[in-house]
């Protein structure tokens, strides 16, 4: 599918839009500073307590936004493109919820740890691939996988893991409980160097794997009978699909917790300037994922501080009325 949006172009006003956001989170805070003296003293330049701020507490959770705008959108990406489906997403599908599962159970279980830092991103991988294929083996049930089957499957997931995370919480430590709550919301409030950069890691690795399989999801965007045609193995391409946005799901959710509809609403908007070629979605997501959580981070920062709210309140403000629109839409439902 043509666009009359080149690809240089595209890429060029994304990165723009990238930079806009991290120079305004690297400002905005408790204090707001000018982008001038943030950039300085994001180099060591300034005021000490400047310094310490942005480069110890603002920074690493720009990064952090980053790594989970850019996984969120990548997955649902991958998600859309093996299922054909627009309307599947890391939070609709179960992979969200899945994966926290596994962070919330460890947290409860090995509370303030090394060990904890260490099994969180594995555990919440393993908490989203089981989550997503469950969902997948219950909407093939009757012998045939529906959008309609397929977003009931990831509910009926989510509601599992949502229950399952409050009678954790309430078992194994209920003076916890508004920790968990906090998490579910979705936010960037745990942040440190090691985490962000653990999870930025598994971000690049799984978007550098995406990438490998964009010719194969170009060729199963124009069908399944024509993509086996073209000699694609479609239950391989979909292992490997579900597989690395799993992995990119999870760190973000590690990172993040339950943050909405970034995974529906990215690729969804950025599919009408980028079309349905994957080799220029999939960069595309990552740097629109990039941005819009870091905005979106900012101003929940900012807009009733002193007061922080949750960014995941904030997305699925955003996120709730497109969803709302494609379930309308009857093309999205065959």
């Amino acid at each position: 599918m043509r666009t009359g949006v080149s690809t240089r172009a595209l890429m060029l006003t994304l990165l723009m839009l990238l930079a806009a956001a991290f120079v305004f989170g690297l400002a905005a805070g408790s204090s707001i500073h000018g982008p001038v003296d943030s950039l300085r003293a994001l180099f060591g330049d300034g005021p000490e307590t400047l310094v310490t701020v942005v480069r110890e507490v603002r920074l690493p959770r720009l990064i952090a936004c980053i790594a989970v705008g850019a996984g969120l959108a990548c997955a649902g990406v991958l998600l859309q493109g093996v299922t054909r489906n627009v309307l599947a997403d890391p939070f609709l599908m179960g992979t969200s919820a899945g994966a926290s599962v596994a962070v919330v159970a460890i947290r409860l279980t090995l509370p303030d740890s090394a060990l904890a830092a260490l099994l969180t991103p594995i555990a919440a991988f393993a908490g989203a691939l089981a989550a997503v294929l469950i969902a997948i083996a219950v909407a093939r049930l009757k012998g045939r996988m529906d959008v309609v089957s397929l977003l009931l499957a990831g509910m009926v997931v989510t509601a599992l893991c949502s229950a399952s995370i409050s009678f954790m919480a309430y078992l194994l430590d209920p003076f916890r409980l508004r920790d968990t709550t906090m998490f579910l919301t979705g936010g960037m409030w745990i942040s440190t160097w090691a985490e962000t950069l653990i999870g930025l890691l598994i971000v690049c690795g799984g978007f550098a794997g995406a990438l490998l399989l964009s010719r194969e999801l170009n060729s199963l965007a124009a069908g399944v009978e024509t993509a086996r045609a073209l000699g694609v193995s479609t239950g391989r391409l979909m292992s490997r699909a579900v597989l690395l946005a799993a992995m990119m799901s999870g760190a973000a959710v590690a990172l993040g917790g339950l943050i909405s509809f970034v995974g529906l609403l990215v690729p969804h908007t950025l599919r009408l300037a980028a079309g349905r070629h994957h080799g220029r979605l999939l960069p595309a997501a990552f740097l629109g994922g990039a941005a819009f959580l870091l905005f979106m981070d900012t101003l929940a920062r900012i807009l009733l501080a002193p007061m922080e709210i949750p960014v995941g309140v904030l997305t699925s403000l955003c996120g709730a009325p497109l969803f709302l629109f494609l379930l309308m839409r009857r093309d999205t439902l065959s």
